[in-house]
């Protein structure tokens, strides 16, 4: 594929069962909430800059996942980084980390996340990275890729975005950045 990338974690990984029942289980790893990363691409230039890398193991049927709504993202800036997920549906659930610690009661809407602490994460100017069904942006224009996807998920709709964010702790505002997204089951 003509594509190099390494990453190197600055943080502690975070490991959650998100769903354990007798039919379907779901486990979640983010190896590295934040790390140096170094990609490139064919003969372009190396982009570096902050990466994460994440597992989700399902076991059970796919179709079965209890969500109508997956909001997720993370954000990193300055000394601070953040990790959230926000299921909406017959199974909801809500998990955040904040610097290598779990955050209770976290609220995710399309201006920000609230966190306790380290505090509340604002989003600025948001903009799209991508959209439509899953089978399309995942895979855009690879038909035969795109059958791997059940058809069950192959309809999702995603709304990923990118943005400038502020993280606002008691010790002063970090900025950074913010990847986050919804998906929303047909």
């Amino acid at each position: 594929l003509g594509v190099s990338a390494s990453w190197e974690g600055d943080a502690a990984p975070i490991h959650a069962v998100l769903l354990e029942r007798p039919d379907l289980r779901i486990e979640w790893s983010c190896h590295l909430p934040r790390a140096r990363a170094a990609v490139r691409t064919g003969g372009r230039p190396e982009l570096r800059g902050t990466g994460y890398v994440e597992e989700i193991v399902i076991e059970g049927d796919p179709r079965h996942i209890p969500i109508r709504e997956l909001r997720w993202g993370r954000f990193h800036g300055g000394d601070h980084w953040a990790v959230w997920i926000d299921w909406r549906g017959e199974h909801p659930l809500q998990r955040a980390w904040a610097d290598g610690v779990e955050v209770q009661g976290a609220r995710v809407s399309d201006q920000g996340v609230e966190l306790a602490a380290p505090g509340p994460i604002a989003f600025l100017a948001p903009r799209d990275v991508r959209h439509g069904a899953v089978a399309e942006t995942v895979f855009p224009g690879k038909p035969w890729l795109q059958r791997l996807i059940p058809a069950s998920l192959r309809h999702m709709d995603e709304q990923k975005w990118v943005a400038r964010a502020t993280l606002h702790a008691p010790s002063g505002p970090s900025d950074g950045w913010a990847l986050f997204e919804t998906v929303t089951w047909p």
